[in-house]
């Protein structure tokens, strides 16, 4: 594949340009500015232009986790925002009704099962009301996703390399932003204002550096997801060395290390092994690029267990991220220090599931809400913290809850390799080991709706490399054709 051919440049570069124009104009504007984004889906949807609803479905979603210091959200944003994705999810359900889904995507549609049962438990819950609403929200983004990323796969007239040029945009902006930002601690690290009430005590924080997310742990895990999302598309679609994909994919490491993030480490590391695993299992890659690319990874791999195994200064720094400290006396590493602060919400998790464990107590509440009123949009994002997502969803489901959740993610990373959907098959994987360090599969208004997202970019991708790889063969199946008509017109 020629370099020409991997994503289109000016594409690319009109998709920076309206990303700074949206984020501009929401700091000038304190959030109103986002108003922008509302006549170009309009637009985008009912011209059917798939690469640029895509574009502005991202950019709505990208808005939610970007950090607050440069990208204000006053001004109606919240309302604004959920507006555009519900609007969204309305046309995108009536197009995954009425039109046939791709083959690698219709796995994901099965997340209905689980969003029509987790209706009993709510109705019986702490506070249907807030439930009922979350469900709402979630089903109808979750679902423009699907209908996107299914228009962008059935669409023999999509642009593979636009699309893959959306996604880079957006991988460009945390990725390379983050790291531009660095230098500057008044806009990359998180105030004090920001934490409770403004007063509680910083000092004993690893890291307050946020880059372009909207706190630590969420770039950490932000990026991570993102990587395999590049790192996908390189191995199974590119299948070449590119100069961006490499920038951007060695920043994340050294990004994911600044926000002192366990979770986003660990999501890191076995994200990219799993792919690799992916990968030396898949079919119909060269051996050529399987061999160049272990080598690579083995190389890299053996740096730093040399690093860590010899370099004292590594190792510091190794035991001070794990157990997240900055004294230099860090002591030993235990499971217990590494877990001890999910431990607690776990074990709530577990008491509160006990209580109630055939169907659980609702879809994302907790308990305090039970009493708990809230008007307007503030609803939809009334906080909770579960830990991870097994005793999560086990309390807000239940036993048959879980039992269709977890059934849903099997089913639905096997099918998709299977179906040769490596990438996003991929990132819901790295998706779902997030997951078991920080709660977010269903917080749709915040770093869950971003990750959500990726999946399915990997999704269009995979569906995208699908369509380009049958129609290489169909035109090569018609020149043979035409030679032998050739050959015997000669005759």
């Amino acid at each position: 594949m020629k370099f020409s051919e991997i994503y289109d440049k000016k594409y690319l570069f009109k998709c920076l340009l309206w990303i700074g124009v949206v984020f501009g104009l929401m700091r000038v504007t304190g959030g109103a500015g986002f108003a922008i984004v509302i006549p170009m889906v309009l637009y985008s949807a009912l011209a059917r232009k798939t690469e640029s609803l895509l574009f502005w479905l991202l950019v709505s979603v990208s808005t939610l986790v970007a950090n607050p210091y440069i990208v204000y959200k006053g001004g109606g944003f919240a309302y604004m925002q959920r507006g555009v994705m519900v609007f969204l999810g309305c046309i995108m359900a009536v197009n995954v009704m009425s039109y046939p889904l791709h083959g690698a995507i219709r796995p994901y549609a099965w997340m209905l099962c689980y969003v029509l049962f987790m209706v009993f438990p709510s109705l019986l819950g702490w506070n249907p009301k807030i439930s009922f609403l979350k469900l709402i929200l979630f089903t109808l983004v979750y679902y423009s996703y699907v209908g996107v990323s299914n228009q962008v796969g059935v669409n023999p007239q999509i642009s593979t390399r636009r699309i893959r040029s959306v996604m880079l945009s957006l991988a460009i902006v945390f990725i390379l932003g983050s790291v531009a930002l660095v230098p500057f601690p008044g806009l990359s690290q998180m105030r004090a204002e920001d934490f409770i009430n403004g007063q509680a005590d910083l000092s004993g924080l690893v890291s307050r550096f946020m880059g372009m997310s909207s706190q630590p742990q969420c770039l950490g895990p932000l990026v991570s997801v993102v990587s395999v999302l590049l790192l996908g598309d390189l191995l199974f679609s590119i299948k070449k060395a590119d100069p961006l994909y490499i920038v951007l994919l060695c920043c994340v490491p050294y990004l994911v290390y600044l926000t002192s993030s366990r979770t986003g480490m660990a999501t890191y590391i076995v994200g990219q092994l799993f792919l690799l695993w992916v990968f030396m299992n898949a079919r119909g890659i060269r051996a050529s690029w399987k061999s160049k690319v272990m080598t690579a990874a083995m190389g890299i791999l053996s740096l730093l267990v040399l690093g860590a195994a010899f370099v004292p200064s590594v190792q510091a720094r190794a035991i001070k991220f794990l157990v997240k400290t900055n004294s230099e006396d860090a002591g030993p590493v235990t499971a217990e220090r590494i877990t001890s602060s999910r431990v607690a919400l776990v074990e709530e998790s577990l008491r509160n599931f006990r209580k109630s464990p055939l169907i659980g107590n609702g879809f994302q509440v907790s308990k305090v809400m039970k009493s708990q009123k809230k008007e307007g949009l503030a609803i939809l994002t009334a906080p909770i913290e579960k830990g991870v997502w097994v005793t999560a969803v086990l309390e807000e489901g239940g036993v048959i809850g879980w039992s269709i959740f977890v059934f849903f993610l099997i089913a639905s990373i096997a099918i998709s390799i299977k179906r040769k959907a490596y990438i996003g098959a991929s990132c819901l994987f790295v998706f779902m080991v997030s997951n078991l360090g920080e709660f977010s599969f269903f917080s749709m208004s915040y770093i869950g709706g971003f990750c959500w997202a990726m999946v399915f970019v990997g999704l269009a991708l995979d569906m995208r490399k699908m369509g380009d790889e049958n129609e290489k063969i169909r035109r090569q199946m018609e020149f043979e054709r035409m030679q032998m008509e050739i050959n015997n017109m000669d005759m």
